[in-house]
């Protein structure tokens, strides 16, 4: 009695691998130029600073994470934060947020989140 495991001849998977691995860079080297392309578009616009409160983290991927942020005068943003290892933040969060185009570039956190007696409309 004969068991067969593959039908595939070990040499056949072999010969795949160089395949798979130039597969493999390539989509390394296209995330790379994609995060490169949205970086630089960013970079061309105007650094905004405002006073927000972090509502949300509605999306994480890898380094990248999403959040929605509200404004002192209500308005509401969807922003990416592309350095999650290095900028915590958190669901409450209330301070100063420095962006450009969709990008979070810095965010000072003010004090504890239930210490602030001064903050607007109903944060606190």
């Amino acid at each position: 009695m004969t068991i067969r495991v593959s039908r595939y001849n070990m040499d056949d998977l072999i010969a795949l691998f160089p395949v798979l691995f130039g597969i493999l860079i390539a989509m390394a080297i296209l995330a790379w130029v994609a995060v490169y392309f949205v970086k630089r578009m960013d970079n061309n616009k105007p650094l905004i600073t405002r006073r927000v409160k972090i509502l949300e983290k509605i999306y994480s991927l890898g380094e990248i994470e999403w959040y929605v942020v509200e404004f002192e005068n209500g308005e509401r943003l969807k922003l990416r934060n592309l350095n999650a290892h290095k900028m915590i933040l958190s669901a409450g969060d209330v301070g100063i947020l420095r962006y450009k185009g969709m990008t979070i570039e810095a965010f000072q956190r003010e004090g504890m989140r239930n210490q602030n007696t001064h903050q607007f409309g109903s944060w606190g």
